[in-house]
């Protein structure tokens, strides 16, 4: 059976982010499967809708819901205590494409609805979390898949049952590709396709995978031989050029958080970082920088990198939540925030 390499890492990702106990690829239904009458009163009643929905009317077109459910294929599942998660990936070299951007938004679209359609189906009694992800969209056919996901989300979302993502390009790599990576460093189990492709890339020095957990090109700008330590002088790291050519989430995962596992930062001030109205004041970031976990295996909350780390004697969740865009630039307030208590 084939396996591509999105559907690899998604898997990795359900796995160990998610904490999935049960992941599969390529999942398909079976004809042998039997729905019950209630349950596929459900079904058709959202299939209906869809079908009624003036954004969403044409993608079941050619298929009634018995075709729609007999050839569904998604390309992971997961499940874990909580919810079950139903995955497509699309990973297109050249950016997500389906035909034009208004196909690609059907096709999008589609899978997801299916999906939904599939869980209310087979798996009645659970939560679902409906995902699609892609590495590489495109701009224009990014805004269009985003306006359509929000009219989605607004008629067939419910928080109670359902939720959809979409998640593309730089949140791929912040909620996807990053955390998987992370939340496997200390894992052997090199089973999974994407996790020995990682340990290739390692074995012949492409990626540096040091002891704080950070995934470090071997070609790049980023000055990756300061290591910081309790006796380091970090005037030094952040009065020269380190913050040159790095984004807001890379000095948060490159200098951040290695100065909060040094030790450096005082009982008091981790406390503080701990309360939503300080990190809004001095990060301009929505959510407490740190969240206090039980032990370094507790599954990470959402918006929050996956591993905890070892700070002053204790677990945290880092705030992954970091933007750098006209309206929103949290960049100069943690820069400010290192210079000011840093020192």
């Amino acid at each position: 059976m084939k396996i591509e390499i999105g559907e690899s890492l998604l898997q990795s990702y359900l796995k160990n982010v998610k904490s999935c106990i049960l992941t599969q690829t390529n999942w398909k239904t079976a004809t042998s499967w039997k729905i019950k009458d209630e349950d596929f009163e459900k079904v058709e009643y959202v299939f209906n809708n869809i079908q009624n929905h003036r954004d969403f009317s044409d993608i079941f077109k050619k298929s009634s819901l018995e075709q729609a459910l007999k050839q569904a294929e998604l390309d992971v599942v997961g499940i874990n205590e909580e919810k079950l998660y139903l995955v497509e990936v699309a990973f297109h070299e050249n950016g997500l494409q389906y035909g034009d951007r208004l196909e690609t938004k059907d096709r999008v679209c589609k899978k997801l609805l299916r999906a939904y359609l599939i869980g209310l189906a087979f798996f009645p009694n659970y939560k679902y979390e409906v995902i699609f992800s892609s590495p590489k969209v495109n701009p224009a056919t990014d805004e269009t898949i985003r306006e359509y996901f929000s009219v989605l989300n607004k008629n067939f979302s419910d928080n109670e049952k359902v939720t959809f993502k979409y998640i593309a390009n730089e949140n791929f790599e912040k909620e996807i590709l990053i955390p998987t990576i992370e939340s496997t460093l200390s894992d052997s189990d090199s089973s999974e396709l994407f996790l020995r492709s990682v340990k290739m890339l390692e074995l012949f020095g492409l990626i540096n995978i040091n002891n704080s957990n950070f995934i470090k090109p071997k070609y790049s700008s980023i000055n990756h031989d300061i290591q910081i330590q309790k006796n380091t002088n970090v005037q030094q790291v952040i009065g020269g050029s380190i913050y040159n050519g790095l984004k807001v989430g890379e000095i948060a995962r490159e200098i951040l958080i290695p100065l909060l596992e040094s030790g450096k930062v005082s009982d008091a001030v981790i406390e503080d970082l701990q309360k939503s109205t300080y990190s809004k004041q001095f990060f301009d970031i929505q959510y407490p920088l740190l969240r206090k976990a039980q032990n370094r295996y507790e599954s990470k909350p959402e918006r929050y990198y996956a591993k905890p780390r070892l700070i002053n004697g204790n677990y945290y969740f880092v705030c992954s939540e970091w933007y750098e865009v006209p309206a929103n630039n949290d960049r100069p307030y943690l820069i400010k925030w290192l210079e000011r208590y840093m020192k």
